[in-house]
């Protein structure tokens, strides 16, 4: 199971209220972007129309993707902190 299932398992997206929350519509897909923990990190969440879910979590410091949210068995304080976040 993917980061995003996990995080986003038990939701339905409603596409008409995506906009509402903040997501940009972009040609088929639906773009979210957000900043947390102090600007240190930065989310990027992609929902097509279909409902399928991509995102990656960037290091602000270093502009390369946070790796270790891809790592089996994560359940640390980052990986909370995108669930509460998103």
């Amino acid at each position: 199971m993917t980061l995003e299932e996990r995080v986003f398992e038990r939701k339905r997206f409603i596409l008409d209220k995506l906009v509402k929350y903040g997501f940009h519509k972009i040609a088929s897909e639906y773009l979210y972007e957000t900043d947390f923990m102090d600007g240190d990190f930065h989310a990027i969440i992609i929902i097509s129309e279909k409902g399928i879910i991509t995102g990656k979590v960037v290091d602000v410091m270093n502009e390369e993707e946070y790796a270790q949210l891809r790592m089996e068995n994560l359940n640390g304080c980052l990986y909370q902190e995108c669930k509460k976040r998103i």
